[in-house]
């Protein structure tokens, strides 16, 4: 059986998990726009409780390498 050789030429791009950095948002009112020009005022994603306890499930974390390493 042969491997997709498409994950093996992938190797030399950058995989975005890895290349994370620390959250820090500005102060500022987050807003989503309709195409009408109405808008909704989002929550603070520093103080929403679901963005704040990092709920995850594992099926959703792509940042464990164990998965991609080739046998």
């Amino acid at each position: 059986m042969k491997k997709d050789k498409s994950i093996i030429t992938n190797k030399n791009k950058i995989y975005l998990p890895n290349d994370r950095d620390f959250y820090e948002p500005d102060e500022h009112d987050l807003r989503s726009y309709s195409p009408n020009g109405d808008y909704t005022i989002l929550p603070d994603p520093t103080k929403d409780p679901i963005v704040s306890n990092n709920i995850s499930w594992m099926e959703f974390d792509y940042t464990d390498q164990s998965l991609y390493k080739e046998d």
